[in-house]
């Protein structure tokens, strides 16, 4: 009976210590979850993501964690929101972004501050999402873009590789000004200079 009784106290004693066990894990949590939501850093919810990959409220944290790390829409925006779908392919706004990258990439182009970057994304857009409902504005806007930088200062190097991109241009080379004009009959050549 003693040995019974004894065990009896033992089985009791292991139930209650891996109950309060479990409760103070789930307090740690909780407390180390309120800790990286008040940080307000991707890399304090990344953190405790990594700590707690089982944890109830891993959920939780991976929603703010994604919120957060959404890119801000500044120059630069549509590296950032490849970068954000590379890291977090499994976001709720990867998806969305995924689908909208070549008009996010053409927002950013006409927010670069000059000539190649904007002409460079353009051209990666073209090359990339050669079927988006965006194509022939982009490349008008590209075209446009070497017009206006060829008038403002010409250069033969851009405007062979304006003719490569545009051979059959409503535009042509007046070689006595340098400049770009549009052409207005079929009198004009279209050859580089």
């Amino acid at each position: 009976m003693k040995k019974l009784l004894s065990t009896l106290f033992l089985l009791v004693n292991v139930i209650l210590y891996s109950q309060s066990n479990d409760e103070i894990l789930e307090i740690n949590e909780v407390k180390e979850f309120e800790n990286a939501i008040n940080s307000s850093t991707v890399n304090s919810l990344d953190n405790f993501i990594t700590a707690h990959p089982n944890g109830k409220l891993k959920e939780k944290a991976t929603q703010v964690r994604d919120s957060l790390a959404l890119p801000k829409q500044v120059a630069g925006f549509s590296f950032r929101c490849s970068e954000y779908i590379e890291k977090y392919p499994n976001s709720k706004y990867s998806l969305s972004m995924k689908k909208s990258l070549p008009e996010i990439m053409y927002m950013d182009a006409k927010l670069q501050p000059s000539f190649r970057p904007t002409v460079e994304l353009y051209k990666l857009i073209i090359s990339k999402y050669p079927n988006a409902s965006i194509i022939y504005q982009v490349k008008k806007d590209m075209e446009k873009c070497y017009i206006y930088t060829l008038n403002q200062s010409f250069d033969t190097d851009v405007y062979k590789e304006y003719k490569s991109f545009y051979p059959e241009s409503g535009y042509y080379l007046d070689k006595k000004t340098k400049k770009i004009l549009p052409r207005s009959d079929g009198k004009y050549s279209i050859s580089a200079p």
